[in-house]
């Protein structure tokens, strides 16, 4: 039985209800009650009333709304967005793109619980500090179903129809890794390798169904220490640390002056035989003029259980060409009232000083580069 729009239970303050069409964006989606409608919905009601029965029946959830994802990873790498241009009540978050990489470092994942019946899904794309086309995983059955690339920065403030699918009861997750990005921050840029977390919904089509998903058990793992015995070695540019006992990964952060600090996720276990020597270790590459500051932190179960990180490690920078003092001058000579000397390649001034015998001595400087010399007078029995 259909129901007029105007008798449907109205949707919570600020967020979709109905069907959303790919781009559609959510200030337009309810602009449509008229007159002639409203007279419509009147007499429909009468017929609503003798067919309660059959109603109650047919009415099912109509949508299904997420906008607060499970955030993992490094929760310092999840970004507060801009106020205003999310979707729902909760502000959406954003992180950096490492496209390529073999190794996640952080991801997200929407919690859609057990669907019955066919319904699409479809993404809200925050208005800022989204640019990276990312992909956008569907999961039920257990299994990734259905993957789709899409370009957030070419979808920016709209919701993004992801596909229509029967599902059969069984818990549904929609997840985003930030290395399956095309862009890595670093070949990209920051600016285009911002990946923007926000709604995610489910809209009924047919034959559907909810039941409350079971929450996932917590894990019971024992809190990780401190890594300590950090170091670092000019000769192979490498940031080297301890082992700590129950860690299987790590976090590196390091930054110089002026520049924002980089994250690498380094794996290091003795079982691995990853080690450099006695220690764990990632190279990078300073800027060797500059201070470097580095720490690090321990993590297992996946990345879900992180120690502490350790202090600040600070070390200064160096001159990349330490310059070495000029030669000796040769080739010292004088006549008609001129000294003149041989210019030395690493040179760009001199100092010149000349004397009578029983005088005082005068210095004076001299700015040349190939031929070198000097104008003087009263000259007589001079020292040079």
């Amino acid at each position: 039985m259909l129901i007029p729009v105007c008798l449907r239970p109205p949707p919570p303050p600020g967020r979709y209800h109905g069907p959303a069409l790919a781009g559609t964006r959510p200030s337009h989606l309810h602009r449509r009650l008229t007159i002639p409608l409203l007279a419509l919905c009147v007499l429909a009601a009468g017929l609503i009333a003798t067919a309660a029965s059959a109603g109650a029946q047919e009415q099912q959830t109509e949508w299904h709304y997420n906008d607060n994802p499970i955030l993992l990873g490094p929760q310092e790498s999840w970004y507060e967005g801009d106020p205003g241009q999310g979707y729902g009540a909760n502000n959406y978050r954003w992180t950096y793109a490492i496209g390529g990489e073999g190794g996640v470092d952080n991801w997200a994942r929407w919690d859609m619980g057990e669907r019955i019946g066919r319904q699409q899904v479809a993404v809200y794309i925050p208005g800022t500090k989204a640019t990276a086309t990312v992909t956008y995983i569907v999961i039920f059955d257990g299994i990734g179903q259905y993957s789709r690339k899409i370009s957030q920065k070419l979808n920016a403030g709209q919701w993004i129809n992801l596909g229509t699918w029967d599902f059969n009861g069984k818990g549904v997750e929609i997840v985003v890794y930030d290395n399956g990005a095309v862009e890595h921050w670093q070949s990209a840029g920051l600016d285009n390798s911002r990946i923007g977390i926000d709604a995610m919904i489910m809209r009924c089509v047919a034959n559907c169904a909810t039941t409350t998903p079971t929450p996932e058990p917590t894990p019971t793992v024992q809190p990780l220490g401190r890594v300590s015995g950090l170091d670092y070695s000019r000769s192979d540019s490498r940031i080297t640390w301890n082992p700590l006992n129950g860690a299987t990964a790590y976090d590196v952060e390091w930054r110089q002056v002026g520049e924002e600090h980089i994250r690498r996720p380094v794996l290091c276990s003795p079982a691995d035989e990853t080690l450099f020597g006695s220690k764990c270790g990632l190279q990078v590459t300073p800027v060797v003029s500059k201070d470097l500051q580095f720490r690090v932190r321990a993590k297992n179960n996946g990345g879900t259980n992180l120690g502490p990180w350790s202090s600040w490690e600070t070390v200064r920078g160096v001159d990349e060409q330490p310059k070495l003092p000029p030669g000796r001058v040769t080739g010292l000579t004088y006549g008609s009232g001129q000294i003149a000397w041989q210019a030395l390649s690493d040179a760009t001034a001199y100092d010149v000083e000349w004397r009578n015998a029983g005088e005082r001595t005068t210095r004076q400087g001299v700015i040349c580069s190939s031929s070198c010399s000097l104008s003087i007078t009263r000259a007589r029995h001079l020292e040079l």
